[in-house]
């Protein structure tokens, strides 16, 4: 594809093109690939070189531009890499480069900050006013699917919107709205120091951008086929000024396989804290009158017993393993219903579906642990969500008696197929049961949560749950970053029967929820049974 360059067009300029004339989503994918972890270090702004001029990172706002506009057609073109382009768009700062409406050149000289004003550019901000960066947001603004907060895990999602919105200055999914048109921006927000040289005069975009091959968007126009590609399936774009079959390219393992990159760690941030159960509440014995002592009273299906806190995973909660007493009864605590002794293969299951009432989406789910020793667990769970799937993991200790801790990792996603565990996701959690005479007596149960993301920053979450009756309870998780920010909230009730076979209904409401604010219209209804042998 030759241009007339007024100089050599640099290597992320080069993958876009290559990404933009993709015939096919494997090609596609294979250069989305090449679209992660290409910051400098230091920034998260990406370096237009690919680290080929280490002493002397440097991005053009107009190549930023053009990098919006390519991912925005690839997600169009290709609705299969929708969540993949979506992340590479999510993982970079746009602080640096836009500032007041106003576009900015940036480079690193001896890890000093240099930005300079922007001139004209190729697309003319279209990729920025796509996204919804330019003020006023077009009607069609480009929102990312990955910040529906019901597909990620709620803590995460307060987290991952955090960052992008107020440290990376990401347009509000909801409002449109960069954090400094919403608000005065706090003095922690991107402040000018010393360590940052502007140059006011403004500076022309010295590459150019001229695609050879321009594609058409199959959901508007489906074109015949030429001859070359009649044996192929049918592709999602049409290619229009290529004569000749293009060379198969080599596909990766999988279309939505990617590296990983800094933002997915908001999928698989703080998770809410891991399993915090409390015994029946136990009321004084009668004194004896002249009737001898009566016997220790057990615990009864009519008296309040304080169902669990468990972790929460994107589709519902983990189902753990219940240790059965030397006599064969269910354990007070009990939240699945386990009735034979003699079983013991150490498996608990679950099954979930969760109806949105925001946008009405459903979401399909089904939990298997196995506990090989107690306390010890390992957890998976794939979910369907409007013919998506998906799947989350967990391992760890737990110890559910109050008082107790746990040492867990987790990784909620969701994944994809041909993601694997992807450690790099993993999210460690360490919680803390609090043992309480005082919460007991008052039908409560509390626990403690640290979160460290693998990649990322920890915060620390605190869960409180009340039970007003058996079988019924409400819970709420307070979470704050320790690296600094605004602390949010989540929230659910619901009811939920411990006997074998039986079902448990819960609303939840794990989307943005600052304080004050509920967002009841926003929550999700879920309906689950759980099992175990």
């Amino acid at each position: 594809m030759p241009t007339t360059l007024a100089q050599p067009q640099p290597p992320l300029l080069q993958t876009l093109e290559t990404l933009a004339c993709a015939v096919d989503s494997p090609t596609a994918a294979h250069h989305l690939q090449r679209l992660f972890n290409i910051s400098p270090a230091g920034q998260q702004w990406p370096d237009e070189w690919l680290g080929k001029r280490p002493a002397q990172p440097s991005l053009h706002a107009g190549t930023l531009d053009i990098a919006l506009h390519t991912l925005q057609q690839t997600a169009t073109r290709f609705p299969d890499l929708r969540e993949t382009a979506e992340r590479v768009a999510l993982q970079w700062d746009y602080c640096e480069v836009l500032d007041d409406q106003q576009f900015y050149d940036v480079s690193l000289q001896n890890a000093v900050l240099q930005k300079q004003r922007a001139g004209d550019v190729p697309l003319k901000w279209e990729g920025f006013r796509q996204w919804g960066f330019l003020t006023p947001d077009p009607t069609t603004r480009f929102v990312p699917l990955l910040l529906d907060e019901i597909r990620i895990a709620p803590p995460a999602y307060h987290l991952f919107l955090h960052r992008i919105y107020r440290q990376q200055c990401f347009p509000h999914p909801e409002t449109g709205l960069l954090v400094r048109e919403a608000e005065t921006a706090p003095a922690w927000l991107r402040p000018l120091t010393d360590n940052v040289e502007v140059t006011a005069a403004t500076t022309p975009f010295p590459f150019n951008w001229q695609t050879t091959c321009p594609v058409t968007p199959i959901k508007t126009a489906v074109k015949a086929e030429p001859p070359a590609l009649a044996s192929k399936s049918a592709p999602t774009v049409v290619k229009t000024a290529a004569p000749q079959k293009p060379p198969a390219p080599q596909q990766p393992p999988s279309a939505v396989n990617m590296p990983e990159s800094p933002i997915t760690l908001a999928t698989t941030a703080i998770t809410p804290a891991p399993p915090l159960e409390d015994t029946a509440i136990s009321k004084p014995a009668p004194m004896p009158k002249v009737r001898p002592p009566t016997p220790a009273k057990t615990v009864t299906q009519e008296e309040v017993v304080l169902p669990a806190i468990l972790a929460q995973s994107a589709a519902g909660e983990i189902p753990m393993y219940q240790e059965m007493p030397d006599n064969g009864a269910l354990p007070a605590h009990d939240m699945s219903g386990i009735a034979s002794r003699s079983q013991r293969l150490r498996i608990a299951g679950s099954i979930a579906d969760s109806v949105s009432l925001k946008d009405g989406s459903n979401s399909v789910s089904a939990s298997v642990t196995w506990s090989p020793k107690p306390d010890w667990f390992i957890s998976g769970n794939a979910s369907l969500k409007d013919g998506e799937p998906g799947y989350a993991w967990s391992a760890g200790y737990a110890n559910n008696k109050p008082g107790g801790w746990s040492v867990q990792a987790n990784n909620w996603g969701p994944l994809q197929p041909g993601e694997g565990l992807a450690l790099k996701k993993t999210t460690l959690n360490i919680g803390h049961k609090i043992k309480s005479r005082t919460l007991s007596n008052h039908k409560l149960a509390a626990s403690a949560n640290l979160g460290i993301p693998a990649n990322g920053k920890p915060s620390l979450s605190g869960t409180l749950q009340w039970n007003p009756k058996s079988k019924w309870y409400a819970r709420t998780t307070a979470s704050v970053p320790l690296s600094g920010g605004n602390p949010n909230w989540t929230y659910a009730f619901g009811y939920a029967d411990p006997r074998p076979g039986k079902w448990r209904v819960e609303y939840s409401n794990y989307g943005t929820n600052a304080f004050p604010g509920d967002n009841l219209n926003q929550g999700a209804v879920t309906v689950s049974q759980g099992w175990q042998f």
